[in-house]
């Protein structure tokens, strides 16, 4: 295939607010839609660097298709449309009570709830909800349907009709808009968390668009947490003092050079970025600006901290847990997703900076637009927020309970803290106020855009000063993407 055909038939636009996987995903099914059985696609290399993006890029937008037996990859032959075969999805294990063999206890209902909580600590809180629901509710039947890797990429309107999903949890780096995918939630339920029973706040429910449609069960906690035995391996002391006054970065710089080789500091680069917090006051790029300078001694000190852009979460938690990773910037139940680490560690709370407010994200349910069970749905929804759920989330999953009083008893648990300095915590972060709004497209910016420039400042290839001003470029484009996809 020429140049300008590959060009033609899968050009990708890298200012568009849609990920380039999801782009060309739709370029792929447009091809195989378009050409005969046994059409031959370009070759992965040759279409990362004709589009300009990764050869991961590519992989991921393919990976649909092969599982779907739409494409097939053969050896010396490349990878060619399959027309031939029809897909058809892998059958479930027959159910015993289908055939027949019990047939009263048969459940009336399947709610399917699409969840991209997988890790191992996630996984055992909700099959914990569906053995207690499925319990007391003989007549239902709970099913998650995992978010596999290449999900996010798609449609997800599609994928909700496509796997017949009555609930999924609302991911904020889903493109779609919420009209598009979820129903508005029941005014009963609406005004049971504007009560005092709740942490969720009256005005939000109000004011705040999004939750028409969404029902925070729990939020994540920012924490710093340590290896304490690893600090005193290395003679480090006063750290809590010394992180309560926003040290951090300084007791880096100090570890670093003692550490083994094998050992880092801190964790991503990137979450030291994100740190900071988003501007209440002063402009976003200023603030970033005032952050690269500061982080650029720890970009450019060996073993200070994680640049590479490829590192993957689930290895710095793995890091954490083998004693390989100093300080650990992070949410709380990140800490634990595969249970207690195996080292010594301490934590405190995270506090953003002054004029700053640090993004702590809510985990929040929504009932799918295409689900046909709209009331056994609701009924679920006030389950999950029910006192003992939310004792669950706060033993199981290690995150703060969004009901009252279960949320002061985790504070203390966790951190000591009193209702009243839990209140206060909770007012610096701002949990509900302005959600998927200017802040938070922010927040998501460090968090995953700025990754190439991190590591281009500890290279030596660019200073803090040039970054920001490619970065300026960067965000300034975004917020106008934005802006016209809101109109």
């Amino acid at each position: 295939m020429q140049t300008a055909d590959i060009q033609k038939h899968f050009s990708v636009n890298h200012s568009s607010a849609r990920t380039l996987t999801s782009q060309l995903e739709k370029r792929i099914a447009r091809f195989i839609e378009e050409h005969e059985d046994g059409t031959l696609l370009p070759p992965e290399e040759m279409l990362a660097k004709l589009l300009g993006v990764s050869r991961v890029t590519v992989r991921n937008a393919l990976k649909p298709f092969l599982e779907k037996n739409q494409i097939v990859r053969e050896v010396r032959r490349g990878t060619r449309i399959r027309k031939s075969v029809p897909f058809r999805e892998s059958a479930e294990p027959l159910d015993p009570l289908a055939l027949g063999m019990v047939w009263r206890r048969v459940p009336q209902k399947t709610l399917r709830l699409l969840s991209y909580e997988t890790l191992p600590l996630q996984e055992s809180f909700w099959n914990r909800i569906v053995r207690e629901y499925s319990a007391k509710n003989p007549g239902t039947q709970i099913k998650i349907v995992s978010m596999k890797s290449g999900m996010l990429s798609r449609n997800l309107s599609e994928l909700l009709q496509e796997k017949q999903i009555d609930l999924f949890l609302y991911s904020h780096s889903y493109s779609e808009m919420l009209p598009e995918l979820a129903r508005p939630l029941p005014e009963d339920l609406r005004i049971q968390m504007t009560g005092p029973e709740y942490l969720s706040a009256a005005e939000a429910f109000r004011e705040n668009p999004a939750y028409h449609y969404l029902l925070p069960l729990n939020f994540s906690t920012g924490v710093i947490a340590w290896n304490g035995a690893l600090a005193a391996r290395i003679g480090l002391k006063d750290i809590r003092r010394r992180l309560e006054k926003g040290k951090l970065l300084e007791l880096i710089l100090e570890a670093a050079p003692l550490l083994p080789d094998t050992c880092h500091a801190a964790g991503h680069a990137w979450d030291l970025l994100a740190l900071a917090g988003c501007p209440e006051s002063s402009s976003e790029i200023q603030q970033l600006e005032k952050r690269l300078l500061q982080l650029e001694p720890v970009l450019k000190t060996p073993r200070a901290c994680i640049v590479s852009p490829t590192h993957s979460l689930e290895e710095l938690i793995r890091k954490f847990h083998d004693g390989r990773l100093l300080f650990f910037p992070t949410l709380l139940n990140t800490i634990f997703a595969r249970g207690i680490p195996d080292v010594p560690f301490q934590m405190c709370p995270l506090h953003p900076e002054e004029g700053c407010r640090n993004l702590i994200m809510s985990l929040d349910l929504a009932i799918s637009r295409f689900s046909g069970a709209t009331e056994e749905s609701e009924k679920f929804m006030k389950f999950l927020i029910s006192p003992q759920i939310q004792k669950w989330i706060a033993t199981i999953k290690r995150a703060a309970p969004i009901r009252r009083e279960n949320f002061y008893d985790f504070m203390k648990q966790e951190f000591q803290y009193l209702p009243e300095q839990a209140d206060h915590w909770l007012r610096e972060h701002k949990l509900f106020r302005s959600q998927f709004l200017r802040g938070e497209n922010y927040h998501r910016f460090l968090t995953f855009d700025c990754r190439s420039e991190l590591e281009d400042i500890a290279a030596g290839r660019f200073s803090a000063e040039k970054a920001a001003s490619l970065l300026r470029v960067k965000y300034n484009s975004q917020l106008t993407t934005l802006k016209e996809e809101a109109m």
